[in-house]
């Protein structure tokens, strides 16, 4: 009873909905196109460009621009430097096009306003239902007590114990950042796949476990694996500058960190990114290094620092648009990236640093971290990581040494 009374007080509390920023030149643009249906639209393309990743960035962007060549809403002249998250625009040298993204972007905010409301409301209504099943229960449960011990056999205890340490046992919970090709992706058939991912999922298997893919935000990795959350972080993870914050394996990759430009750039070295925007992934190795042996390079940058981002595709399509000169990033990364548009992008022979990739266990799990590495070195030893590392590399990039 106490329970539906909860819910009940609840259900009398408004859903406090959140508030898209302040955007006056939107909402009047919007007004005036009566655009209700791009805001629906807009804003499941936009989650489309977040979520498939890669091939939808390359193929359907450009599908939807084609379309609306000459539409009315590429002929409106949208203010952009007043959207907050696209503060670090030029306004004077912004497209038709990029204006309709910037609009996408708005419309993205004020869809998941509409979708967190009904969600509330959602929330409100399965409460009471909880709150009266839980009274039903609590009652039952009382009527109960007046007939059985409640204790179990010690049969029961044991099975039970069995049942929690089997499935402890049976899985690997592998973090992994879903929009970093070809290491970890979503596939054109929207199943997690790449190398890291095949590489994972072929070793929980020879070692009788069943393989978790979990995709973490890659600068929240150190929660995810202090919590619980995962077993290991397995996704073009770089030792260097990290050897004392993990338990790793032994490096099984080289790789290098680069320069991403457009070809019409100008820029050739990285002495030409004095006074250029430059973008990195946050938290990642580029950033690590220009925080580190390349600060010196960063302080050249357009106002003194680099400019972050959550994931490499936006970064991609912040360069493709001009609203950044340079991305730095991981070599296969930029090499994936670069599959088929060698025409308007290049990396810049100069690396800012070369490094190594291994698998990272929480600190002193060096159990978990045997057991893995020995898997590896016998799929080196059988050609199965040659035949992994072909698929995606066109050659055997692997440094593990087989026993």
């Amino acid at each position: 009873l106490m329970c539906a009374v909860m819910a009940l007080e609840l259900t009398s509390v408004p859903y406090p909905a959140e508030t898209p920023a302040a955007t006056p030149w939107a909402d009047e643009a919007i007004g005036e196109l009566q655009c209700e249906q791009i805001l629906l639209t807009g804003a499941l393309i936009w989650e489309c460009f977040e979520e498939i990743g890669q091939s939808c960035y390359r193929f359907s962007l450009i599908h939807l621009l084609t379309s609306l060549k000459g539409s009315s809403l590429l002929k409106v002249d949208y203010p952009r430097q007043h959207v907050p998250i696209c503060t670090h625009y030029d306004s004077s040298t912004h497209s038709n096009c990029e204006n309709f993204l910037l609009l996408v972007v708005h419309a993205k905010q004020r869809y998941r306003v509409q979708q967190n409301t009904r969600r509330g409301i959602m929330k409100r209504r399965l409460l009471v239902v909880l709150a009266l099943c839980l009274s039903t229960m609590l009652l039952i449960g009382l009527v109960g007590c007046g007939s059985s011990s409640g204790t179990k056999t010690e049969g029961q205890k044991a099975t039970g114990a069995q049942d929690t340490g089997s499935k402890e046992a049976a899985k690997l919970v592998v973090g992994f950042d879903q929009n970093f090709p070809p290491f970890g992706y979503v596939g054109d058939n929207g199943e997690f796949t790449g190398f890291d991912i095949e590489m994972a999922t072929e070793c929980a298997k020879r070692m009788g476990r069943e393989i978790v893919l979990q995709p973490i935000d890659w600068d929240a990795k150190d929660l995810e694996l202090e919590s619980g959350k995962i077993d290991c972080i397995w996704n073009g993870f770089t030792i260097n500058g990290r050897e004392d914050g993990y338990t790793w394996t032994e490096a099984y990759m080289d790789n290098s960190q680069v320069v991403v430009v457009r070809t019409d750039s100008g820029i050739k070295s990285l002495a030409d990114l004095k006074d250029k925007n430059v973008m990195v992934q946050a938290d990642s190795s580029a950033q690590s290094v220009l925080d580190g042996d390349q600060a010196d390079l960063a302080k050249t940058f357009a106002g003194g620092k680099y400019q972050t981002t959550a994931e490499y595709n936006t970064a991609m399509l912040e360069l493709e648009t001009g609203a950044v000169d340079a991305v730095a990033m991981d070599i296969f990364v930029a090499q994936f990236q670069l599959e088929g548009r060698s025409a308007d992008f290049m990396i810049l022979d100069e690396h800012l640093s070369t490094e190594q990739y291994g698998v990272g266990f929480l600190k002193g799990n060096t159990e978990l971290r045997d057991e893995v590495q020995v898997t590896l070195k016998g799929m080196v030893a059988d050609g199965t990581f040659a035949t992994i590392s072909n698929k995606y590399f066109g050659t055997d990039v692997g440094t593990l040494k087989a026993n």
